[in-house]
């Protein structure tokens, strides 16, 4: 694929003003800081100044091209992931006492003990549950609705839970940048909350944690008309420990879509920018955890089209991986994968090409640095069907699942987690036939057959997914309310 310019641009973060913002409850801070208008950084660390990154902000209509090969000044040796040695029987397996007299894990199918299912082992999650009961058949054990019938488009698009189980849900909820933490036993910890532009439809508040249970997070600031990415990190209370705000080359509107921090406990934010040269770019923001800014790229073909980075994750050697839509002439929008190593040098890009529109959302990594891409493609309808893509570390293919709902509609995957086996969850929407498109998680195996899904009857869809340490899984999205209303924020946690 021809015709993609960039930029690899250092960045500089400057010092900003304070200005009040909004708290909910807890102990969150307000957005602090100013923005400038050539792709530049402001923003406050703490309650203790800031610093400047080297270099300075490149021009947004140049092509300089990125490094192909990692510029760290590291002289020890290089992270090596580990290499493949073949199947693996999981990491998802509970303890079960069989006993002696049978009953759940004999492999026999009791009705009288209200077993509807028995497959003789101590898994969860794989068809059958450790109380012989149906893994579709499994509700939340916690489910919560924010936002409603107030004027906004609500929705839940950040998820994520930190060391000791505690549960982080975030997301576009009446008209402001929403963050909330629960106990394990999903008690209300605290809520933060930053005023959005008045107006702006629902967008993405995506949230990841560090290795000291800090949250990073991304949002969105500014106007309407010219709206910026608020990116930030808040400690276990709650507490603002830095905020910046980044406004691109010119007064338009840029989202961020994601986050994720690595191991070395670097922030990086994933979204879009608009550029006057290029229209709208793909743009990679990476932070250190004080927040100051290492390096930034932005991608584009090159057409005036809209290019947007959707998703990132990190491996463990924090290299990079990252989804996208890039928009070229003839097949709108397609697919491509990303790996980067830590320093922004990109290892490689597979991009998959289509006759028609194909998106690019979620992306997970394993510990063996095999990498799982979700989205959505038309299958034999012109609707979109599930798809689902898996590489290995060398960007290898390994498998690609696609299929449709059944009604020759809308079907698709927004997020993907995978497990250090392999094991993959997907989440988005589908429609059976006779319905509307409603939120469906799904767990895969290593090899990307189905094992087990379960649904949710609400009209809607998942946007984002997260696993807990206990094996728990978290999804946030959204629900149609009936007309006149928008949708309104809706997240869950399935038990493992």
């Amino acid at each position: 694929m021809g015709g993609v310019a960039c930029s690899h641009e250092p960045g500089v973060v400057v010092a900003g003003t304070a200005s009040t913002g909004a708290s909910s409850s807890g102990t969150g801070g307000p957005a602090t800081g100013s923005t400038t208008g050539d792709g530049s950084m402001t923003g406050t660390q703490g309650t203790t100044g800031v610093g400047t990154s080297d270099g300075s902000s490149g021009d947004p209509g140049t092509s300089t091209g990125g490094a192909t090969t990692s510029s760290s000044s590291d002289d020890g040796p290089a992270c090596m992931l580990p290499a493949a040695t073949g199947s693996s029987s999981g990491d998802d397996g509970l303890p079960l006492d069989l006993g002696d007299g049978g009953g759940c894990g004999n492999g026999v199918v009791e009705v009288a003990l209200g077993e509807v299912c028995d497959d003789g082992n101590a898994m969860g999650g794989d068809g059958c549950e450790n109380d012989c009961t149906s893994s579709d058949d499994v509700e939340p054990e916690f489910t919560l609705f924010m936002g409603g019938p107030t004027g906004w488009a609500d929705c839940g698009n950040g998820a994520a839970f930190d060391s000791a189980g505690n549960l982080v849900f975030a997301g576009s909820v009446n008209n402001s940048v929403w963050i909330r933490k629960y106990d394990p036993a999903y008690q209300e910890l605290w809520t933060v909350t930053y005023p959005a532009p008045p107006g702006v439809l629902c967008f993405d508040v995506p949230v990841a944690i560090d290795s000291a249970d800090n949250i990073a997070f991304a949002g969105v600031t500014g106007t309407l008309d010219n709206v910026d990415w608020l990116v930030g990190m808040l400690d276990p209370d709650g507490g603002e420990l830095w905020s910046a705000v980044y406004d691109g080359p010119v007064g338009r509107n840029d989202y961020p879509k994601d986050v994720v921090v690595d191991g070395s406990d670097d922030l990086v934010v994933v979204g879009s920018r608009e550029n006057p040269v290029n229209g709208t770019e793909s743009a990679i923001l990476k932070f250190t955890t004080d927040g100051l800014l290492l390096w930034s790229e932005f991608l584009s073909s090159g057409n005036g089209q809209a290019d947007v980075n959707w998703s990132v994750a990190a491996d463990a050697c924090d290299n990079l991986l990252v989804s996208a839509a890039q928009y070229n002439d003839g097949t709108g929008a397609d697919i491509v994968v990303r790996k980067y190593d830590a320093d922004g040098g990109l290892e490689w890009e597979r991009f998959e090409v289509g006759p028609l529109t194909d998106w690019g959302y979620g992306i997970g990594v394993d510990r063996l640095g095999r990498s799982v891409v979700a989205g959505a493609q038309p299958g034999a309808s012109p609707y979109f069907d599930f798809w689902l893509r898996k590489y290995d570390a060398d960007g290898t293919e390994l498998w690609t699942q696609s299929w449709d709902g059944g009604a020759d509609d809308h079907d698709y995957v927004r997020d993907v987690v995978v497990a250090q086996d392999g094991t993959t969850w997907a989440a988005g929407a589908i429609t059976e036939p006779g319905g509307y498109p409603h939120a469906v998680v799904m767990r895969l195996d290593e090899n990307g057959a189905v094992v087990w899904t379960r649904h949710v009857i609400e009209v809607g869809g998942w946007l984002e997914l997260a696993r807990a340490p206990d094996g728990r899984i978290a999804v946030a999205g959204a629900s149609q309310l009936p007309f006149p209303y928008d949708a309104e924020a809706h997240f869950a946690v399935y038990p493992p």
